[in-house]
């Protein structure tokens, strides 16, 4: 059999070969020919299965090469994943690369001068650390680039550092504005998310709490459908910490972050009062969620303030997407006499109901006047504008998730009552009575 890289020899490869030209000790050994067709694979050498990893040109003394062809292979042995080096007269083993070492809370603590028990504090967000100490931890990890092993952690402290998010409609601009705030703060602290989208489904919500619980979130924060009470109970009993956003769940002690639902509607049906529009219809979602219900208590109470009675037949309740809300809007265009005005009670309803005006050909605020409770960034643009009661949406989820984590870390009792963050009356083209 010829050495593989005799003259004219050839070495299989895989299914490819590797053709092979050398120059004698009589030319001149830095320099050579080869043809070669390339694909990795293995041939034994010496008993052992190498994997042709790289070929190399290499300007050698004629005494080392001795009058054989300037070729050098860089191998790698499947036995013992050590490279080794080719020669014509053998194969010689090199020392294994050296690999750079992870760094570990160790290297953080020593570059900021501190423990790592310090380190470790500053981590999990523990407010029990100096402003100087932290700063310094911080900066020794940006610049070490230092990454928390979430997985070593969790064996450590029993953590996963993962939290649930359960939304009931992600293309809605108020709820991804909420999961991009409960993002942000779960982030800063260390957490991963996992998002879900209910699609308005009880089956599907509770399918989605469920798989949470089995991997292992900390915490879950869900905008509650209306049902499933005797899974958050059970969920509670286990540990798991709960919170809910946008709504409450009735039956259940639940914490909750919201909006203040009744008094933004109640005065944006006033507004409509007072610009003089008398037969308000409201287009709502389903009466039994608690953000439609405190939203459907602000429209009767703002027209029960000034003395005029509730027209049950102008007060409509479907599903909470945009062909709902057309749905609902034409119900009411195939009535007779027609509403004066429209308080759509979310955005996404405002939408389709907008749509149905437009098909038909009614104007706003001419033909009739519209406010929504939802600030939609183009509702400022549109033509006319829209006046909206504005949510902090993104408020609305940081808030959320920090008073959920405050808990988890730090053992901090979850209020008892709902926090309300206020709303604002956006005021525009919609609902002015001068454009009549």
């Amino acid at each position: 059999m010829r050495h593989p890289t005799e003259r004219g020899s050839t070495l299989e490869i895989g299914l490819r070969t590797l053709d092979i030209t050398s120059k004698t000790d009589d030319s001149d050994s830095s320099s050579f020919n080869r043809q070669r067709t390339w694909d990795h694979g293995c041939r034994t050498w010496w008993g052992k299965p190498y994997r042709i990893a790289e070929w190399m040109e290499i300007d050698a003394p004629a005494p080392l090469i001795s009058g054989s062809a300037s070729v050098i292979m860089t191998l790698k042995s499947f036995s013992n994943h050590r490279e080794a080096l080719l020669f014509p007269f053998g194969v010689m083993s090199l020392p294994p690369t050296p690999r750079r070492s992870p760094i570990t809370i160790r290297d953080v603590a020593r570059k900021a001068g501190t423990s790592p028990a310090t380190v470790s504090r500053v981590l999990t967000g523990s407010a029990n650390v100096r402003p100087e100490k932290r700063e310094a931890v911080l900066r020794a990890i940006a610049e070490l680039n230092y990454t928390p092993n979430l997985m070593a952690r969790g064996l450590k402290t029993q953590r996963t550092h993962i939290l649930g998010v359960i939304i009931n409609n992600i293309q809605d601009v108020f709820y991804s504005t909420v999961a991009k705030g409960i993002q942000d703060f779960a982030t800063e602290q260390g957490y991963l998310l996992l998002i879900a989208d209910t699609t308005d489904d009880l089956d599907r919500e509770r399918k989605m709490l469920q798989l949470m619980r089995d991997q292992g979130a900390e915490g879950i924060l869900f905008a509650p459908l209306g049902g499933n009470q005797d899974l958050v109970a059970e969920l509670q009993k286990e540990g798991v910490a709960l919170m809910a956003v946008d709504r409450t769940l009735d039956g259940v002690k639940l914490p909750a972050v919201l909006v203040d639902n009744y008094l933004g509607a109640k005065k944006a049906v006033a507004h409509l009062l007072d610009q003089g529009f008398q037969r308000i219809a409201l287009i709502n979602s389903h009466k039994s969620i608690t953000t439609y219900q405190e939203r459907e208590r602000g429209y009767r109470t703002a027209l029960e303030e000034t003395g005029a009675s509730v027209d049950e037949g102008l007060v409509m309740r479907g599903g909470a997407h945009r062909r709902d809300g057309k749905e609902m809007m034409q119900a009411l265009l195939a009535r007779r006499p027609w509403p004066d005005a429209v308080f759509a009670a979310s955005g996404s309803l405002a939408l389709g109901a907008l749509a149905a005006l437009t098909h038909q050909g009614v104007r706003v605020p001419e033909d009739m006047g519209f406010a929504v409770f939802d600030d939609f960034d183009y509702f400022a643009i549109l033509s006319p504008t829209m006046t909206a009661v504005r949510q902090p949406a993104y408020e609305v989820g940081r808030t959320a998730a920090a008073l959920l984590l405050g808990a988890i870390f730090e053992d901090k009792p979850l209020p008892n009552a709902p926090t309300i963050l206020p709303v604002e009356l956006m005021v525009r083209e919609s609902t002015l009575k001068q454009r009549r």
